[in-house]
């Protein structure tokens, strides 16, 4: 096998990974949803009462009381919708790029909430943020296993649906 042949195979090998960390990425979501339950999202509420109490960084503590903690049953439904549309457009390879920032974002998040209570691990939530950033540095990661490859196919770049669909997909 020539040099071109052996670059070409670890190009896919690569491929394949990202597009492993992004399915893995899609079932954390869809198992994350799991305990996020209307119509009250006690749960949630719980969990922001943690990051005022621990604060992570004090800033955020005091949106987390003084907006979010008084509208929980609004973010939770914001929360629901936007963990839901992360699993679903990881795992089958959707906007891949658009949906691995708002991972990276959702990820964020979590880690300034509770990064710092006592019996969490913060580093998880910066791994969590750094792996999404590694799915959306990859074009090939909603390409391999993932409808952007289908799609990317039927979308053209002389319409702005599709220009805007494929800036976002590759």
């Amino acid at each position: 096998m020539n040099e071109a042949g052996v670059m070409n195979d670890r190009q896919r090998v690569n491929d394949w990974i990202l597009a492993a960390v992004r399915i893995v990425l899609g079932l954390l979501w869809l198992q994350n949803v799991g305990w996020k339950l209307p119509p009250d999202f006690d749960a949630l509420g719980r969990f922001v009462q943690r990051g005022i109490d621990d604060p992570t960084l004090p800033p955020f503590s005091w949106l987390l009381q003084e907006v979010v903690q008084p509208n929980v049953a609004l973010f939770g439904w914001a929360v629901l919708g936007l963990e839901l549309a992360l699993a679903v457009g990881l795992l089958f390879g959707i906007a891949t790029r658009l949906f691995a920032v708002l991972g990276a974002v959702q990820g964020l998040a979590i880690g300034l909430t509770v990064a710092r209570v006592p019996d969490e691990w913060g580093w998880s939530y910066w791994l969590l943020v750094a792996a999404h950033l590694a799915v959306f540095a990859s074009p090939a990661a909603g390409r391999v296993a993932g409808l952007d490859a289908t799609l990317r196919s039927r979308f053209s770049t002389d319409s702005r649906l599709g220009g805007l669909y494929l800036r976002w997909a590759s």
